[in-house]
């Protein structure tokens, strides 16, 4: 047996960074222009030494989307909330535009650090792509074809068997007075 004391020396190299998580609800961020939102979490990695400024911006031009309700938003994170999420709410901008169904926008993420030891500032932060559906056909009017489809039976511009289906049901249950 062995009887004494010895002692080890241990370096520990500490390998965590500075960092931003984001989490999109359902993996994605989808929304409509007929108003569907949808949201995202961000929390930071690690405390700081200084309050932490993460600001978002659509990078879209024209701008596609609002966030928290504007063109850009702000969160501040402090040394007491560093570790709860905050989330972010999405909404498309309900364009009269005829756009690709979905489009996209791109939400960038800044962080800003003043004071302390400034780990947090300009650090690379995950980009947040956004799809989103459009509620506009173009110039023309529906086609007198296009009888639903869209949301809430709405037109949604393409004629298909969903208007043939529509059509079909509101005739089968219409009398000689109201069908003509």
């Amino acid at each position: 047996t062995f009887v004494g004391k010895f002692t080890i020396d241990v370096s520990v190299l500490d390998d965590d960074i500075e960092g931003v998580s984001i989490t999109q609800s359902n993996g994605s961020t989808d929304v409509t222009e007929e108003g569907t939102t949808d949201d995202y979490e961000v929390v930071l990695l690690f405390p700081s030494d200084a309050d932490v400024t993460i600001t978002i911006d659509d990078t879209s031009e024209p701008n596609q989307v609002l966030v928290n309700g504007g063109n850009t938003a702000t969160l501040t994170f402090t040394a007491a909330n560093w570790d709860i999420p905050q989330t972010v709410t999405v909404e498309a901008i309900d364009d009269a535009d005829a756009e690709a169904h979905p489009h996209n926008a791109t939400l960038a993420h800044t962080a800003t650090q003043t004071g302390g030891n400034q780990n947090y500032d300009g650090i690379a932060i995950e980009i947040v792509g956004v799809a989103i559906g459009e509620n506009d056909c173009g110039a023309g009017p529906f086609y007198d074809t296009d009888l639903a489809g869209g949301p809430e039976g709405q037109p949604d511009c393409i004629t298909d068997l969903l208007d043939f289906a529509y059509f079909t049901g509101k005739y089968l249950n219409c009398t000689i007075g109201s069908c003509l």
